[in-house]
């Protein structure tokens, strides 16, 4: 089968663990397969902002940036597709999740992100290493009507397993998506959101169907994505979880995985040597 949409997580699956990745490789596999036209999605639970800035002009321009776990989606500059949480619940979550000792709530918008007067100095320095601007307010009113909340990301310094239950709490008393994004992460979005959403909103704009599609990644945010998907790769650093849901299993981050399979899937023609790495 024809693979016709390739996307990608971006920390811990396309980018190494100080954010970088090998461009100018990169920038010459994303030309030849904008050649071949085929589509190609960041999606991640990070904002527009920062999960562009890493690449070229010419990359930005052929990509789609599913930001904010798929829940707003951006090509070419333009927002395509935003899927926000209401108010209501929005102030319920973050209620919650503040509630836990050391959890500190980050809403993100289409156009930038907020938090509360009353978070931690450490907890500011960790939010500001991906985004590239925070505003402080005193009440959730204090946002601009006309933006709307696309995500929230919940910080907290308690183990893995405490913030996925926390994530199943958040899950079960407000009838939203949340997941663990990486060890002290929590994303909260739409019920009907998430990158598995995205991906679906893109797919149905080409007429791509599940069995032409790939998708990376490494963390349970990644999970709804892979459930859209025929040829679902989890990395060799990802969660258990991830592993057991995906069909097949590369490397590392670290030893940029990723594109060493778009490069073998360019110079093949086909994804049939995924065989090999078959869960």
């Amino acid at each position: 089968m024809t693979i016709k949409l390739i996307a990608t997580d971006m920390d811990g699956t396309f980018l190494r663990e100080d954010k970088t990745y090998d461009k100018e490789r990169f920038n010459q596999i994303a030309e030849q397969l904008r050649e071949k036209n085929i589509v190609g999605v960041i999606a991640s639970g990070n904002s527009f902002d920062h999960i562009s800035k890493p690449f070229d002009d010419v990359c930005q321009d052929w990509l789609y940036f599913a930001g904010d776990n798929g829940n707003h989606i951006v090509k070419q500059g333009e927002s395509i597709h935003v899927l926000a949480i209401a108010q209501h619940i929005v102030e319920k979550v973050v209620t919650l999740a503040e509630s836990f000792e050391g959890c500190y709530a980050l809403l993100s918008t289409t156009k930038t992100a907020y938090t509360y007067e009353t978070i931690s100095d450490e907890a500011l320095m960790h939010f500001l290493k991906y985004n590239m601007e925070i505003i402080k307010i005193k009440t959730l009113s204090d946002i601009p009507a006309d933006e709307e909340v696309v995500k929230i990301a919940i910080m907290s310094k308690r183990s893995l397993e405490e913030n996925k239950q926390i994530a199943l709490t958040i899950r079960e008393q407000y009838n939203v998506s949340s997941a663990t994004s990486g060890d002290m992460w929590i994303d909260v979005y739409h019920k009907d959101g998430g990158k598995g959403a995205g991906i679906r909103f893109i797919q149905e704009k080409y007429g791509i169907k599940k069995e032409e599609c790939i998708a990376f990644g490494d963390n349970l945010n990644d999970l709804p994505m892979m459930k859209e998907v025929k040829y679902s790769v989890a990395m060799e650093n990802a969660d258990n979880e991830l592993k057991k849901v995906c069909r097949y299993e590369i490397g590392t981050n670290e030893e940029q995985a990723v594109q060493n399979i778009l490069e073998q899937f360019v110079a093949n023609g086909d994804i049939s040597f995924l065989q090999n790495k078959e869960n």
